[in-house]
């Protein structure tokens, strides 16, 4: 899949600290999110999650990076959003340790579809980069 042209909204993607990322064949974006959670005490947690939204990829790229998403110090969650132009949306699920030293998560998303709660944040940053503003405000308002 090739889906670099969704790139060239870049005002999109550094608004929300994504920066350029690749692997081997993979290209996309990437951004570290800290997470705070507070009570009525301060803060009770604090953990790191990486979200990448994958533009350019060939179809073992998915299995690849799967196989070599690894357990970091602090970060409780990855998602790994993959882009592409049609097909049933899909994803996988992945712990590290039982959980206890976080996970993966690996999303396909067809451009402008109805995405999973869980991706709908990446699914709008998408669709936004493609330019299409209705389709972006319909599913902002189904997340």
């Amino acid at each position: 899949m090739d889906f670099s042209r969704l790139a060239e909204n870049e005002e999109i993607w550094s608004s929300l600290d994504f920066v350029p990322w690749e692997d081997g064949s993979a290209r996309g974006f990437y951004r570290r999110v800290t997470i705070v959670k507070d009570g009525l005490l301060g803060e009770v947690a604090r953990y790191l999650a990486d979200d990448y939204v994958v533009l350019k990829y060939e179809s073992d790229d998915v299995r690849r990076l799967e196989h070599e998403a690894k357990p970091e110090h602090e970060l409780m969650t990855q998602r790994w959003l993959f882009v592409q132009n049609n097909g049933k949306n899909s994803s996988r699920r992945r712990t590290f340790w039982l959980g206890l030293k976080g996970g993966a998560e690996f999303y396909t998303y067809t451009l402008g579809t109805e995405a999973e709660k869980e991706i709908c944040d990446l699914a709008y940053i998408v669709n936004a980069a493609d330019g299409n503003s209705q389709k972006t405000e319909t599913l902002l308002a189904d997340c």
